[in-house]
């Protein structure tokens, strides 16, 4: 559980400085500690992250802006860890293709009951 609470301690510390993504991050840590992910948070790997904002679809996310909010909390907390000597750099960088966006952005279309909405996130797209 240690690497648990010094991850909850590096977030804490980035919400002070900077509370702009702090529902964001908190959901984030949430999901590390409800899926028993919280001793593994400096390991995370690629299929942690989709999973997580597969979760996130229907519950947090409903749109391209909130997407896009859950992209920056993460991008912010990654520049803060590795700015703090932690290898969050293939994290990082994925979280910030194109590819990783559109995929998860099919996945909210997808999700989409309302043929409307589809054709909505379609022209934000």
């Amino acid at each position: 559980m240690e690497n648990g609470e010094n991850f909850k301690k590096l977030i804490d510390n980035l919400v002070e400085k900077d509370d702009k993504y702090e529902n964001a991050l908190r959901t984030f840590l949430n999901y590390l500690i409800e899926n028993g992910l919280s001793d593994y948070c400096f390991d995370l790997s690629l299929r942690d992250i989709d999973k997580y904002f597969e979760s996130l679809i229907k519950v947090k996310i409903d749109s391209p802006s909130t997407l896009n909010s859950h992209i920056a909390g993460l991008t912010s907390l990654f520049v803060y860890l590795m700015e703090n000597y932690f290898n969050f750099r293939e994290l990082y960088a994925y979280i910030n293709t194109p590819q990783f966006k559109n995929k998860i952005l099919v996945k909210l279309i997808r999700d989409q009951s309302n043929p409307l909405c589809q054709l909505t996130f379609l022209q934000m797209c």
